[in-house]
């Protein structure tokens, strides 16, 4: 089986988190529950990190593991950060979803009984650069909302890039491991796909920006006095 591969940070402004490596998805669970952390902000995990320069060398130089895009490796995880919760019944149909695959879920700081807050962690069964990385939260996150209801969860996109921080649980953090099948990103991704900008809504304001000044006047005039004006001024162009 192959390694699993992170980033493990020490706080918010760790931008030269440590690489680390577990033997599987078990043992990265198992290495990131136990952390330490207290309060919001400290220990985070992200996507491992190439080894190069800062895209502002100036401010941050030399060579190092920086917690930018530019750097960011393949990973085999997606996170999911559970801001709003409608109801702890909505949350509990939330960690069902969850369950069918191989997955930790853990409340956070501003968790609490009646107001739920919670991230969940999810294996994959193949890597995901950064780009597929947030097509796949996205997807993840309309398969939520067509099943829990669009006014019942809100999750936070940012935790679908390779290098966000992704905070590991506190000390004292509700933690459930599911030991589903790891996600198949492509069958998700097919399943739930983005949604295709509609055409037809821009079809008229195309024509428009294809028509003379004098046509766009004199076919699509609001009436207002103003207007009107324009239109008497465009006219007497053609007389």
């Amino acid at each position: 089986m192959a390694k699993f591969h992170y980033s493990l940070g020490r706080n918010t402004y760790d931008n030269q988190p440590t690489q680390c490596t577990a033997t599987d998805f078990d043992d990265f669970v198992s290495q990131i529950s136990n952390t330490g952390s207290t309060k919001k902000g400290e220990v985070f995990v992200c996507a491992p990190l190439a080894t190069g320069v800062h895209s502002n060398p100036s401010k941050y130089p030399g060579i190092g593991n920086w917690r930018i895009h530019e750097l960011a490796l393949s990973r085999s995880f997606i996170a999911l950060d559970g801001d709003y919760f409608a109801n702890p019944l909505v949350f509990k149909d939330f960690q069902s979803e969850i369950s069918q695959w191989s997955a930790m879920v853990y409340t956070t700081a501003s968790h609490t009984p009646s107001a739920p807050r919670a991230r969940a962690i999810i294996e994959l069964n193949r890597q995901i650069d950064r780009a597929e990385g947030i097509a796949l939260g996205d997807s993840i996150e309309r398969m939520l909302t067509s099943k829990l209801g669009s006014g019942n969860i809100t999750l936070d996109p940012t935790v679908y890039r390779a290098e966000q921080p992704v905070y590991t649980p506190l000390v004292g953090a509700q933690i459930s491991r599911y030991h589903g099948q790891p996600l198949d990103v492509s069958a998700v991704l097919a399943t739930y796909p983005a949604s295709a900008p509609s055409k037809t809504a821009s079809a008229p304001a195309q024509r428009q920006a294809l028509m003379s000044p004098v046509m766009a006047a004199i076919l699509q005039p609001p009436e207002t006095p103003n207007e009107i004006a324009k239109v008497q001024a465009a006219l007497a162009l053609v007389s």
